[in-house]
């Protein structure tokens, strides 16, 4: 295909911090049959082509370019590391051993959701092949890429669509009246990850049971828990919520990036007076006006006002310095990105574990998946996770919810080496 220029989620490829590769580990209930795997991500690179993708770098400006080799597999636990020569370039490699799956991939290539797409994809091919049989694809992506198709749709390639600016007043807290960890914790750089299970049958019971949705659940359940740690503390919880912005633009299944962030807060001066299910309506209402399609709209117009301010600076190393002269946000309180759940036939039941790791920041980063009958939630700080988890978990019995937490280990991301393969200037901030 011909060179396709990257407008949106092209930041990620002038923040040093950007360089990391992900990782999406799934368990299943028996070891993996290396030759149906390889079958079936040849399937699944008919539909998400973009798997074998590598960059190129023209002016500062980046392109995907197909690097017209399959899609990296390599069996064993090891360390793929995207962006390299040995690895053709790729933005995105899978590995397995045993029972466990691995997808490793690049935020400059796709988003959350995105990924779970190919997932979703590679697992129905996987198992239609392993079980000879052709299992439901509701929901799921198996329709080929051609050229042109809307999978490869340039979300700020148009006009962003006419919408009605809220011209409220804003009720975002002070950056001083917002909870942060850091505050109560001695400062620790070691970035750490702890994986939460929920049965999945008992925490739909207790959303449907307080007119709520997953996501706000976890945000009233966690921000009560930060209560109960600090129960001193008046400052409000900030909870941010990357939002799919694909509807709103019109480009449903483009595989590129394609999410914003969007802020609710629980006061616990307002809220801890309120009763649990008058916690979840209102934390539910809160996310329900932050996601109407005018805010949605207004996030993404406010990318793309960013995009065209760069957009007069020549060269990388003028958008390099620029972007590396931009000071890191202050921190989230907590930060959940809920997935959602795994679109899958009958197969899901073999899936008996997931994990979502992403960097880690002050605040906690929540990878939330429901998948085989489960919520599985993967927590990322810069710290230890234990006392929250260990809070959570009890926290979570007073409602009648039973937690199982995995020891919490120490997280190590792969340095994603693509601008040394490219001759671009750039900090190496990840092993």
């Amino acid at each position: 295909m011909n060179l396709s220029r990257i407008i949106s989620g092209q930041m990620y490829f002038y923040f040093d911090v950007a360089y990391c590769g992900m990782r999406q580990e799934l368990t299943f209930d028996e070891d993996i049959d290396g030759r149906i795997l390889k079958e079936a991500l040849l399937k699944t690179q008919k539909v998400h082509p973009y798997i074998k993708w590598t960059i190129e770098e023209k002016n500062g400006e980046f392109f995907y370019k197909d690097t017209d080799t399959d899609v990296t597999l390599i069996e064993g636990d090891k360390d793929i590391v995207l962006g390299t020569d040995e690895f053709d370039g790729h933005l995105i490699g899978f590995v397995y051993y045993g029972n466990k799956l691995r997808m490793v991939l690049y935020h400059g290539l796709s988003d959350g959701v995105s990924s779970k797409r190919i997932m979703e994809t590679l697992l129905y091919h996987y198992y239609s092949i392993k079980d000879g049989c052709e299992y439901k694809s509701d929901n799921i992506l198996v329709k080929e890429a051609f050229e042109g198709c809307e999978y490869y749709a340039e979300p700020y390639e148009k006009d962003i669509p006419p919408f009605t600016k809220n011209d409220g007043p804003l009720d975002d807290p002070s950056e001083d009246e917002i909870f942060r960890f850091s505050q109560h914790e001695a400062v620790d750089t070691t970035s750490y990850v702890q994986c939460i299970r929920i049965t999945d049958k008992a925490f739909m019971s207790f959303v449907k049971e307080n007119e709520t949705s997953p996501a706000a659940a976890f945000a009233v359940l966690i921000s009560q828990t930060i209560q109960k740690m600090y129960p001193g503390n008046k400052k409000q919880i900030k909870i941010n919520v990357p939002v799919n912005l694909r509807n709103v633009l019109g480009v449903t299944y483009t595989f590129r990036n394609t999410t914003g962030d969007v802020a609710i807060y629980y006061d616990p001066d307002k809220l801890m007076q309120l009763d649990i299910k008058d916690q979840c309506k209102s934390m539910r209402q809160r996310l329900k006006e932050k996601m109407a399609p005018d805010n949605l709209l207004s996030v993404a117009k406010s990318q793309v006002d960013f995009l065209n301010m760069t957009a007069g600076l020549n060269g990388y190393d003028a958008r390099y310095d620029m972007y590396s002269s931009i000071p890191l946000p202050p921190s989230d309180s907590i930060f959940i990105s809920y997935i959602g759940k795994l679109n899958a036939d009958s197969y899901e039941k073999h899936i008996t574990d997931v994990s979502i790791v992403s960097g880690a920041r002050d605040g906690i980063v929540f990878n939330i998946y429901d998948c085989g009958g489960d919520f599985f939630l993967t927590c990322m700080k810069k710290g230890s996770l234990k006392d929250f988890s260990d809070a959570f978990c009890k926290h979570l019995k007073t409602y009648g919810l039973e937690a199982n937490t995995m020891p919490e280990k120490k997280i190590k991301l792969n340095y994603v080496a693509l601008r040394e393969r490219l001759s671009l200037k750039g900090k190496r901030l990840y092993d």
